[in-house]
């Protein structure tokens, strides 16, 4: 159990725990059946549980308690863990590592992983609808949006097809933004917004924290684009960095982060410690990055 000054004097860590401690209860099983370990290898094999840690500080931002909305953190990161597994497989990415282990498919087969990332969404959505009436139906809404054909899903799409025709030329910063803006940007978003739900968040609050998730989520996908700027540019990947430079891409994640912090402070909110883990997650990988040019 998390005392609950932790997450006064260290609530990034402190959400970590709550999520980690969230996550095992939900998929427990005894005894477990062949899909639920399956689905526990996705989402418990670690992970820095960021997305799910922008719902918790989200929720405190607007003044409500962290550990009212660890349910929905957790379906948030069964949702991540699920597109992790999916991006893996040979159809896509054809990565047999993840988080310095085998990947899922390489573990479990193909067709089990495949199965495993439509259970861990199918749990993701029962989270939601059972969190409360009122807020489960909109969070449900919400996280439909995010992941399906203009959020995760089509920006996955996006990406693959732009990957594969190396004849067109290099997408300009904008539309990579567009592109990372579905990818990675709308779970981060619904992520910040079902914290704000959870934590009373008016309207407005709640749609100056989407976006705040939307502009981290899309600095994030620039930042890592510049630490990954040696092995996309080998291998034909669209990057942010190759495309305008590294040092360029850089300051443009991070003019991001001050646009994200000045939306949230305009909406009346406290967006200290959320700036905090912020810039940690984004310049964390831009330290990671290969010399500039």
């Amino acid at each position: 159990m998390v005392p609950m000054d932790a997450l006064e004097a260290e609530p990034a860590g402190a959400c970590r725990e709550l999520v980690e401690d969230g996550l095992r209860t939900l998929l427990a099983g005894d005894p477990p059946s062949p899909l639920r370990r399956a689905m526990a290898d996705a989402t418990l094999g670690g992970g820095r549980r960021s997305r799910a840690t922008l719902v918790l500080l989200c929720c405190m931002a607007v003044g409500g308690r962290g550990r009212d909305a660890v349910p929905l953190a957790c379906a948030v990161e069964m949702i991540h863990a699920a597109s992790l597994a999916l991006d893996d497989l040979p159809a896509m990415d054809d990565d047999p590592r993840r988080r310095d282990a085998p990947s899922l498919h390489c573990r479990h087969g193909e067709a089990v992983t495949s199965l495993t990332a439509v259970a861990l969404l199918a749990r993701a959505f029962e989270i939601a609808a059972g969190h409360d009436r009122e807020r489960g139906t909109q969070a449900v809404l919400r996280i439909a949006r995010a992941v399906g054909e203009a959020g995760m899903c089509g920006g996955q799409l996006a990406d693959l097809d732009a990957r594969d025709d190396r004849r067109r030329a290099d997408p300009a910063g904008p539309a990579l933004e567009d592109l990372y803006g579905a990818k990675t940007g709308r779970l981060m978003a619904v992520a910040c917004e079902l914290g704000a739900m959870a934590g009373g968040a008016d309207a407005a609050r709640c749609d100056a924290l989407a976006d705040y998730g939307m502009r981290l989520g899309i600095a994030y996908q620039i930042a890592d684009d510049v630490a990954d700027m040696a092995a996309d540019r080998a291998e034909g990947r669209a990057n942010y960095g190759v495309r305008v430079g590294g040092r360029a891409a850089g300051t443009r994640a991070l003019e991001l982060l001050h646009e994200a912090s000045r939306a949230a402070r305009a909406a009346g909110i406290d967006a200290t410690t959320l700036d905090a883990f912020a810039r940690q997650l984004v310049e964390g990988r831009l330290a990671d990055r290969p010399t500039a040019r």
